[in-house]
């Protein structure tokens, strides 16, 4: 057995997981949107203001729901608000926006859950 050579075999691991590669890819993307972050603004300001806050707003004041879901679904809109008008770069307002946009449907949905 003195004739058999072992060559070490150097294998790289990324232990970091998949979940953080997709958000650093959705992070890298949100800054690759600064050309249109005009764009991203009033698809802010519209789903917001038109679409989710009064259909959240509402859904939750039919069902009797907690005060604390409507100060959650304005506060989503305010955060929103308040960055596009401080002109802030789309590495940080889309994912401030999709946070609030979770944040709204969740709402939503435990309002409707709840009162059935």
């Amino acid at each position: 057995m003195s004739t058999t050579i072992s060559h070490p075999i150097f294998i790289t691991h990324d232990n970091t997981g998949s979940l953080r590669s997709l958000i650093n890819k959705f992070l890298d993307w949100s800054a690759d949107q600064q050309e249109n972050r005009l764009a991203w603004q009033g698809i802010g300001l519209l789903v917001f203001g038109c679409f989710l806050t009064p259909l959240s707003v509402l859904i939750m004041s039919l069902t009797g729901a907690n005060m604390f879901f409507i100060l959650i679904a304005i506060a989503a809109m305010g955060v929103t608000l308040v960055l596009d008008l401080t002109a802030m770069p789309t590495k940080i307002t889309i994912p401030a926006f999709f946070i609030g946009v979770i944040a709204d449907i969740t709402i939503i949905v435990v309002s409707a859950i709840a009162a059935i």
